[in-house]
């Protein structure tokens, strides 16, 4: 009895570290800009300046939501398209640009919001936005979650 009382002590211990490490962002998730290095970096600018921030963010992310389904759709037929008996190099061909005309919109959507908030942030808060957006300024598969350290 004292055995398993001590084991589940021992679990519950180390379930409560780990649930406190991974929210105070002080492992994996703060290295990786989703814990405190983008909350410090968001900190830095004026309130409503980062309230323009996630606002402008939330935008890019509904504009772009169609466009990533129409990019999976894609994605799933160039894989079927790759896979198949025999292989049609014309609709591969024809399916992998629509691919960059799709990466080419979600790439704009990204530069006009980053162009909108450029013009009215100051010099200083641009160096803090810099900082803030992932390599790429958009998404490139599990790659994404790359931020800037500097």
């Amino acid at each position: 009895m004292k055995k398993k009382l001590f084991v589940s002590a021992l679990i519950v211990a180390v379930s409560m570290w780990s649930v406190a490490y991974a929210y105070n962002a002080v492992g994996p998730l703060g290295c990786c800009g989703k814990g405190s290095l983008r909350q410090d970096l968001l900190a830095q600018l004026p309130a409503e300046k980062e309230t323009l921030f996630h606002r402008t963010m939330r935008e890019v992310r509904k504009k772009g939501s169609e466009i990533r389904e129409q990019m999976m759709i894609v994605r799933q037929e160039i894989e079927d398209i790759i896979v198949a008996e025999p292989f049609e190099e014309d609709l591969f061909r024809e399916k992998t640009s629509d691919m960059q005309d799709l990466q080419k919109r979600m790439h704009s959507i990204m530069e006009d919001a980053v162009a909108t908030l450029a013009k009215q942030f100051t010099a200083d808060e641009r160096k803090v936005l810099i900082k803030l957006l992932p390599d790429g300024m958009v998404h490139h598969g599990r790659h994404a979650t790359k931020w800037r350290h500097k």
